[in-house]
């Protein structure tokens, strides 16, 4: 009670005092231009208290006088609860409506808005970043944010495909807490998956495809072209048809259409019995396979599948790997090393009891990348730049998700924490360059945080003023400026700024 009756003794005051300076008596001035002639600053030393009608402080003030009325509150020794925003005229050479000073906890914040009224020209991107770097000197990222696992095409596929693998892989360490019997075990259904890439419809069974898919032929290079965006090259790598497929890629798509445990078993065998009969003929297996039906196929581990279930986990998690891997080497967002692949032996290198234990670092990793392409991708669409434009942004992300210390540390924790964001710089003159239109209705908004000061610039454009509600004619008669639209001027335009300053002890 007590600082709302200095902040009205102050107004009070104004009516009576001479035309005061336009700068700030704390020392820090406000971002507006100078009066002309000699500017002088005065310092209020000692004031009268006395009480005012409540009717006689809402009206808007000059800017000398609002600054003034700012500045006795500041001055005063009482902690202050709430910041405090003046309303003035916009009879001033910046169009200023709003201004607010607070001082709390060590610092000093100094808010302004302007009302630009209707305009035809709006100021373009490079001039409302100099504005506010002329406040900080500095620019802050912009903040790219998107859940996990809701995105569309290629990119969804992708999750549900990790999705499947790791429902795959609980079976699995289900089995062993419980003991159950293979034939009991129920597979879960793929059909979100193959929704994913149009492929539901099948009028074979999974049993009398194999032979089919053993003798289709290899799949040439792509022909997609070096300008393709990320979105368009995930579609193609992640489809069924996808070039450079070896035989488990293919033989994946059969196996998880088994609905059971023995229907599974019985693909596996139908798979060797059509090998024996293709003679000298092997299908193309990739060197890089890690599976060990890759072994199988081509010899090296002979016919017998000790683990159906295990086998087809292997598959997926190769088939996974080699989208991936194709996907940031044609987008050549990232090179290799950046992307910190698990250097874990093939499955036919490794023991019975390491086979869970590599499984889950691949279903980690697999999490991460995930992450890494949903925020990369997400930030193509929404700002529209070229792939050799993500180089910073692909880097940053595979640093921090896919790094040493990721905070992913499970295919269980990103499901849990599906909300994820990356700060990056992002080079503008590549986004302006490439926009093919621009939204009629926006709101800019800039912020930076350095040693001792925090900036924040807003900017808006659109149909109605946002002061409306303060300045409407009815409600302030004396106000001088009342935009209207005309042919002209089609947007109003607005700059709101906050300048907080840490103040020296």
């Amino acid at each position: 009670e007590t600082n709302k009756n200095i902040f009205k003794n102050a107004a009070e005051e104004c009516t009576e005092i001479s035309e005061l300076s336009e700068n700030d008596v704390t020392g820090h001035p406000l971002e507006v231009p100078l009066t002309t002639g000699n500017v002088t600053a005065s310092i209020v030393e000692q004031f009268d208290f006395y009480e005012i009608f409540e009717e006689k402080g809402h009206v808007p003030l000059k800017l000398s006088q609002a600054r003034h009325c700012l500045n006795i509150y500041n001055l005063s020794k009482l902690p202050h609860a709430y910041p405090i925003w003046v309303l003035i005229d916009g009879d001033n050479p910046q169009k200023l409506v709003l201004l607010s000073s607070f001082k709390s906890n060590g610092w000093i914040k100094r808010c302004w808005a302007t009302d630009k009224g209707a305009t035809a020209e709006i100021p373009p991107l490079e001039r409302l970043q100099q504005i506010h770097a002329r406040l900080t000197c500095a620019q802050d990222p912009p903040v790219t944010k998107c859940k996990v696992g809701e995105g569309s095409g290629g990119l969804l596929f992708l999750w549900r495909q990790l999705q499947l693998i790791h429902q795959y892989v609980e079976i699995i360490l289900e089995r062993s807490r419980n003991n159950c019997a293979d034939n009991n075990i129920i597979l879960p259904s793929c059909t979100s998956y193959l929704e994913s890439f149009s492929e539901t419809h099948r009028e074979e069974i999974p049993l009398k495809r194999i032979s089919k898919v053993l003798r289709e032929p290899i799949r040439g290079r792509s022909n997609i072209t070096g300008n393709a965006t990320l979105s368009k090259i995930i579609e193609l790598f992640t489809s069924s048809g996808r070039p450079g497929m070896d035989i488990t890629d293919k033989l994946w798509y059969i196996f998880i259409e088994c609905t059971s445990y023995q229907e599974l078993s019985a693909c596996f065998k139908q798979l060797f019995i059509e090998l024996k009969k293709m003679g000298t003929s092997s299908p193309f297996v990739s060197s890089s396979n890690i599976s060990c039906l890759a072994n199988c196929l081509l010899g090296q581990g002979g016919a017998n599948i000790l683990d159906p279930l295990e086998y087809l986990v292997e598959v997926g998690l190769d088939k996974l790997k080699k989208e991936i891997l194709f996907i940031f080497s044609k987008a050549q967002i990232a090179t290799l090393n950046s992307l910190n692949v698990p250097k874990l032996p093939k499955f036919s290198e490794i023991s019975t009891s390491d086979w869970m234990s590599s499984v889950q670092k691949w279903l980690q990793w697999f999490s991460q990348i995930h992450c890494v392409l949903e925020l990369i991708w997400n930030t193509q669409e929404a700002i529209v730049f070229p792939n050799d434009s993500l180089l910073t942004l692909a880097s940053t992300a595979l640093n921090i998700y896919t790094g040493p210390n990721s905070k992913i540390i499970s295919f269980e924790w990103l499901v849990e924490n599906r909300l994820q964001e990356i700060k990056t710089n992002v080079p503008v003159s590549l986004v302006e360059r490439r926009l093919g239109n621009e939204p009629h209705q926006w709101v800019l908004t800039l912020s930076t945080k350095l040693d001792g000061r925090n900036v924040e610039s807003i900017f808006y454009k659109g149909l109605q003023s946002p002061f409306a509600h303060i300045l409407g004619e009815n409600e302030l008669p004396n106000i001088t400026i009342t935009p209207s639209l005309n042919e002209e001027a089609n947007y109003y335009w607005a700059e709101l700024f906050s300048v907080s300053d840490e103040i020296e002890t």
